[in-house]
């Protein structure tokens, strides 16, 4: 066996004992040696330590992580699952049952207790036990929160379908209800709430206004003007405002039947039905209306087609097809419906129509083709009815007794020829749409030719003794520019439009002026048409007017107790509106009052009139009047105007202090006198005794 060479120190029984050694500087160097080496392995044992418990922090956390997570999907899938079900969160109302997800939270909670943990030292084993707590405490908060953000995502999808079915069905008040309540439960913010509320208002104004415009535009006219659609953005109240004049040109009225035309209809008879005057009716369409009632259209035949030529050839600057379209659409109506046009051809009036839009808005091919509507307004009268022509001359150029016979004579000759060449401008004009409508793509050449040969043949059968020849329009008319093609819709052809009307319209007014003061300074036994810019807008439903005093004494005297104020809107073309209505009374200051009935139900305009050409004429039963009946008729024609109440909440919403020696009423009498020019200005200081040189 084998004995090893050292086997550890051994103590000496018989040793002596010896003193301890002196410290040398080897015996210094080694213990150094040896703390440091202890020092060290410390700090490593430390560092082992602190990473063992730092990696079983990471595996807990990352365990109440999962934790959070598995919780967040249990409760997805079980709020998931139809309501009522046998694991579902909410029963069948979709109301949540609490005992549920508290076992939902308890189950987790477990999860969190199932924890086991090998920390080193106590320090991290108890900050991984606070935090765990912490996680554990959260879990119910986690998990109620979890149903609240459900039901407010749920909240958010019934506020929507709500909302949507509310406006679908046009419930606005409603609709405003559900945004209110919204914000009360912080759905949404309160500037979206506010947003909402202007938009729902608005859609239920507009709502209400287009409905109240297919049904009763006229009461909703007088509703407009007191204000109670004011609340709508301007923007849209502006268009809202011009379909309603064009609501109101279009409203038709059924004349009531007659005690002799029920009678036939009782017998088994048939009465066709008349219809009153439009709004907006000219004073040519007011003659043609009622020669339709009587079943004399067909005299008016000449002047109807020339009017609607003329409505073509002044077709407004208008910067879309679409725009163009409803103009057309308008037109159509205006002369052709069934019931309340004038008998006009509506294709005719469609081709014509066309053939303007296409060239105003200079569309492709129209420089190729002839510009009809230009050409034959173009054409002098005298080329086409020669023969009537030289009647009138003939009759011009005689000497007459009085200026009656000359109007007898002449004035019924040139009425005559004006007629006819009208008529055969008309003939040959419609005659040439239809012929290019059924040869489209002629070279405009062809075109021009075929335009003078249908003019000379028509011109040639009516005149009875001159033939025409195609070949004289030639080359009169051939240097003309028919052909504007993309010109007249140019923005500067609106801007000149706009800049004519302007300058007509002030040189009417100077006209007018001049005329007051020739009246007045020579006592012209003629009175002119009046001007009139002092008009005053009452809302009076009655259609009338209301004079000064003055005026109305001298036109009664004049007159009788029938008066009638025949007036026409300033303006271009054969589309001027003319309201006939009775002059109701007098007012105290000055100026004429136009009631909004004669606004609405006659002139169809919506708002105030600024101006209008004023007439005067009697009713057929117009009575004069002794000076005793003129006295007592002067007195009970006077128009109360009502006073604001001095009890009236003004804009801040506060009632006006009362004090018994306020002049409060005595401010609101002088502030209702009017500042106007009155129309007795425009009249002769003694108005003649002969008829009238209008006539109604």
């Amino acid at each position: 066996m084998n004995t090893p060479l050292y086997q550890g120190t051994r103590p000496s029984l018989d040793a002596v004992p010896q003193p301890p050694a002196s410290p040398t500087l080897a015996t210094q160097t080694n213990a150094q040696a040896i703390q440091r080496g202890a020092a060290t392995l410390d700090a490593t044992l430390n560092r082992f330590y602190d990473i063992q418990d730092f990696g079983e922090s990471q595996r807990v956390e990352q365990h109440l992580r999962d934790n959070n997570a598995a919780l967040d999907t249990e409760f997805d899938r079980l709020a998931a699952l139809a309501p009522g079900s046998e694991e579902s969160l909410y029963d069948q109302d979709g109301r949540l049952i609490p005992a549920r997800l508290d076992s939902l939270v308890s189950q987790h909670a477990r999860n969190i207790d199932n924890l086991r943990t090998r920390y080193i030292r106590p320090a991290a084993q108890l900050q991984s036990d606070t935090l765990a707590s912490r996680i554990r405490a959260d879990l119910r908060t986690r998990a109620y929160g979890k149903a609240t953000q459900r039901e407010i995502h749920t909240s958010r999808q019934a506020y929507a379908a709500n909302l949507t079915a509310a406006l679908g069905q046009h419930h606005y008040d409603e609709a405003r209800d559900i945004n209110r309540r919204a914000l009360q439960n912080s759905l949404i913010t309160q500037p979206e709430a506010d947003y909402n509320d202007w938009q729902y208002t608005q859609q239920s104004l507009i709502r209400q206004y287009q409905t109240a415009m297919a049904q009763t535009p006229l009461d909703l006219a007088a509703q407009v003007e007191d204000g109670l659609y004011d609340d709508i953005d301007p923007v849209q109240k502006t268009a809202l405002d011009r379909q309603l004049e064009l609501a109101l040109r279009q409203t038709r009225q059924q004349i009531p039947l007659t005690a002799q035309e029920r009678a036939i209809i009782a017998d088994g008879g048939s009465v066709r039905p008349q219809y009153a005057d439009l709004p907006g009716d000219t004073e040519d369409m007011r003659t043609w209306r009622q020669a339709k009632r009587t079943g004399t259209l067909h005299q008016h035949r000449a002047a109807i087609d020339d009017a609607w030529q003329q409505d073509i050839f002044n077709a407004p600057v208008l910067k879309t097809q679409g725009e163009y379209n409803q103009w057309k659409h308008n037109l159509v109506k205006t002369y052709c419906d069934p019931q309340t046009g004038f008998d006009a051809d509506p294709d005719a009036i469609a081709l014509a129509a066309d053939d303007r839009i296409a060239h105003n808005l200079g569309l492709a091919g129209t420089d190729d083709n002839l510009d009809a509507s230009r050409f034959f307004q173009a054409i002098d009268p005298q080329d086409i009815s020669p023969d009537m022509h030289a009647r009138w001359r003939h009759k011009a150029d005689k000497w007459y007794f009085t200026d009656a016979n000359r109007q007898e004579h002449e004035g019924s000759a040139y009425d005559e020829y004006i007629a006819q060449s009208q008529q055969i401008k008309h003939d040959a004009y419609k005659a040439f749409l239809f012929w290019r409508a059924g040869n489209p793509g002629k070279p405009y050449y062809t075109q021009y030719q075929k335009a003078c040969t249908l003019l000379a043949e028509r011109a040639s059968a009516r005149n009875e003794q001159t033939a025409i020849n195609a070949s004289s329009y030639f080359d009169k008319y051939s240097d003309g520019d028919w052909r504007d093609g993309q010109k007249t819709q140019d923005t500067a052809a609106l801007a000149a439009q706009q800049q004519a009307y302007a300058r007509r319209q002030q040189e009417k007014i100077a006209s007018a002026a001049r005329a007051r003061q020739t009246a007045a300074q020579t006592s012209a036994p003629n009175l002119p048409p009046i001007l009139a810019t002092d008009i005053e807008n009452i809302p009076d439903e009655a259609p009338g007017a209301y004079l000064t005093r003055a005026d109305y004494e001298e036109i009664v005297k004049r007159l009788g107790d029938g008066p009638l104020l025949l007036g026409t809107l300033p303006g271009r073309g054969s589309q001027r509106a003319s309201c006939r209505v009775p002059i109701l009374g007098w007012h105290e200051g000055q100026g004429t009052l136009l009631t909004r009935g004669a606004r609405h139900n006659q002139l169809g305009k919506l708002g105030p009139i600024p101006a209008l050409e004023i007439r005067f004429a009697k009713d057929d039963n117009s009575q004069p009047l002794t000076p005793a009946q003129l006295e007592s008729h002067i007195k009970a024609r006077q128009r109360s105007t009502p006073q604001p109440s001095l009890f009236a909440t003004p804009d801040d919403g506060l009632l006006p202090p009362l004090d018994p020696n306020d002049d409060t009423l005595d401010t609101y009498e002088n502030e209702a006198i009017e500042t106007a020019t009155p129309i007795s200005e425009t009249l002769p200081e003694e108005l003649p005794t002969g008829p009238l040189p209008l006539t109604p």
